[in-house]
């Protein structure tokens, strides 16, 4: 299973880049640009095979799930 968080893990410039659905082995990263009137919008998506977030999803893997309140 994947675990879907949004993590701010670091810049390209100006542009913040993130780390979307991590795995032990791969991240997608989204890297957003500021829009015409100040808005965040996808500049580029990628899946990147990389274990450089198998820490962290160790340590999500272990986080307790709450039940959704609706």
């Amino acid at each position: 299973m994947n675990i879907t968080e949004l993590l701010i893990t670091g810049y390209d410039g100006e542009k913040a880049v993130f780390a979307v659905n991590l795995s032990s082995n791969a991240a997608t990263m989204v890297v957003g640009t500021e829009g015409t009137r100040g808005e965040v919008i996808v500049d580029s998506v990628s899946c990147q095979p990389t274990p450089a977030f198998s820490e962290v999803w160790k340590v999500l893997q272990h986080l307790p799930v709450a039940p959704v309140q609706m």
